[in-house]
């Protein structure tokens, strides 16, 4: 038996409750897991966090932090608070020997990261983090494509994460707290075309622009990121909250790489190719995964995760890296680990 502990209201826990709700023997299938308790220091999310999948009349529901950490019944955290407590949380978390599942980024410094890994490395636990879009259907058909050679050699890849914004939550309206958006959502894109490819980035510029626009507080509403990879192909990532409110769907995800004998693109849930070989074709989808099972089993020695913990501090570190670049006006080089 797995016992969890979830620390934070303020991500995408849910899909990692579900995969809890799944393996806690609530319909019927071996018990598994145990969530023991939930945390945030946000009286209105818990509130509701009774009713949460995963959630049993056993679980502790607390706004005490240190209640949770004190505990010596815990093996696993889901980490998803807001961006400024991630890192020191983190550290906790692993000097408690706990595995760790985080939101992104893993801190939203450069000097804290660097202690997350320390912490990390000194711990010797596994760390994985909701790079969600690696298991996603259109994503890995992509990634089968490419790598079976179907645009030859990548040349020019490009990413677009576009949300509506809404009336954003507190702690994503003060920049202390959320750190920016190329760190919070520039993650996605930045993890993606790199998994995609297989390439390495050596630079990176970048622009972002707070515009203040009803609900954004000190939120960039428009981000742009150009990269270099080490073996010279352009990246190109736009990210924005700009999508209207009457758009069909919360977001418009784009992801779109151009090889030498080909180009490959997901848009909409689906995924064409153009090549010199065939006319333009759809790419057959496989099953979506889920990340937090995959990373179960891979705690229970039953596969393989898909995300490296050092993936994890890597695409971090890029985009606080990017965040730098935007800052300053200039081109920032990419240290490798």
């Amino acid at each position: 038996m797995t016992n969890i502990a979830l620390i934070g209201l303020k991500g995408h826990q849910y899909l990692c409750l579900e995969e809890i709700a799944k393996r806690s023997g609530l319909d019927g299938r071996p018990d598994e897991v145990r969530l023991v308790a939930v945390t945030d220091d946000d009286a209105a999310l818990l509130k509701g966090a009774s009713k949460l999948e995963g959630v049993t009349a056993e679980t502790v529901i607390t706004p005490n932090l240190d209640e949770v950490l004190a505990r010596r019944d815990v093996q696993v955290a889901i980490v998803c608070d807001d961006n400024l407590a991630r890192g020191h949380n983190l550290i906790a978390c692993f000097r408690r020997g706990w595995h760790v599942c985080a939101e992104k980024p893993l801190a939203i410094s450069l000097a804290e990261l660097e202690q997350v890994r320390a912490a990390h490395a000194a711990a010797n636990v596994s760390l994985t983090m909701l790079l969600t879009m690696r298991f996603e259907a259109p994503y890995r058909a992509m990634r089968e494509q490419i790598a079976a050679g179907a645009i030859g050699t990548p040349l020019q890849l490009s990413a677009q994460k576009s949300y509506r914004r809404g009336d954003r939550p507190a702690w994503q309206q003060h920049y202390a707290t959320y750190g920016g958006t190329i760190p919070y959502i520039g993650v996605h894109p930045v993890d993606m075309l790199q998994w995609l490819t297989g390439c390495t980035y050596r630079r990176v510029a970048a622009l972002h622009h707070n515009a203040g626009l009803p609900g954004a507080g000190a939120m960039e509403e428009s981000c742009a990121l150009l990269l270099e990879t080490t073996d010279g192909a352009v990246a190109a990532i736009r990210l924005d909250y700009l999508r209207p409110e009457k758009a069909p769907s919360h977001g418009d995800d784009r992801v779109r790489v151009a090889g030498s004998t080909g180009v490959i693109e997901a848009l909409d849930g689906k995924v064409s190719l153009l090549s010199n070989d065939a006319p333009p074709r759809s790419i057959p989808l496989g099953p979506e995964l889920n990340l937090f099972g995959q990373w179960l089993d891979s705690l229970a020695g039953k596969g393989k995760h898909d995300i490296a913990a050092e993936e994890c501090f890597a695409v971090s570190e890029v985009c606080l890296r990017a965040r730098e670049a935007a800052k300053t006006g200039t081109w920032v080089a990419l240290a490798s680990h």
